[in-house]
């Protein structure tokens, strides 16, 4: 866990989003990715992850289809997805930092919009701060809160 995590949240906040994170980390659901590489159109597949969607989508950005069909042939193992996805060929941080709030928000929608467990779950937090204790720039958390947002205002 990151440590300037553990002193600006306490661990019981912490504790209360473990269901939300495994909500959307572990369930399949389908989704599209945007046209990349050698694929001109949008390419909709079977996702068991957000975070295989997520680094699919990354490795597609930077034009690293070998990559990207790795990831997708590891059938959600997050280990194998972390390690798979820290070898994306011709990788940019500061492109993907751009780019990096979007793909987020799009695995979140697809995740909601056809899961409706994860959908109540994000309601369910109301107001309070989502944070994902595994991810040193809380991303994740960044992305479910900015969803939330938009969730409750289009009610």
């Amino acid at each position: 866990m990151n440590i300037a995590m553990e002193q600006q949240y306490p661990v019981n906040v912490l504790q209360d989003y473990r269901s939300i994170f495994d909500e959307f980390a572990i369930t399949p659901f389908i989704a599209a990715l945007p046209a990349a590489g050698n694929y001109e159109q949008p390419v909709k597949a079977v996702f068991q992850s957000a975070a295989q969607y997520i680094h699919i989508a990354k490795a597609l950005l930077f034009g690293d289809l070998e990559t990207a069909e790795a990831l997708y042939a590891t059938a959600g193992n997050p280990a194998e997805i972390v390690r798979i996805a820290s070898g994306i060929k011709d990788f940019d941080y500061d492109v993907w930092k751009t780019w990096q709030h979007d793909v987020y928000m799009d695995a979140m929608r697809a995740k909601v919009d056809v899961d409706g467990e994860a959908f109540f779950a994000l309601l369910d937090t109301g107001d309070r701060p989502i944070v994902e204790p595994r991810d040193p720039n809380n991303m994740c958390g960044i992305a479910l809160m900015d969803l939330r947002t938009e969730l409750f205002n289009s009610m």
